[in-house]
């Protein structure tokens, strides 16, 4: 995770970059290699939180949506 922080008792906001490679599963990439990069992010979060091994967040995730002059693409 590149940027967190707690936003209220238990809910956090984090954001990566490029580095923490595709967490995406629209995009075509390998599905176990996606699952896996999502883990170490989730494990991140959980040391920056402070909390347990035993215990990885659940994460959310939205789909990234280009604009352009024209419409989406």
């Amino acid at each position: 995770m590149w940027f967190s922080e707690q936003v209220r008792p238990g809910i956090w906001v984090g954001f990566t970059d490029t580095t923490a490679g595709n967490l995406a599963f629209h995009v075509g990439d390998d599905a176990q290699a996606v699952t896996q990069r999502r883990s170490q992010v989730a494990e991140r979060l959980a040391q920056q939180a402070g909390l347990p091994s035993t215990l990885v967040p659940v994460l959310g995730y939205m789909n990234q949506v280009r604009w352009r002059r024209g419409g989406c693409h």
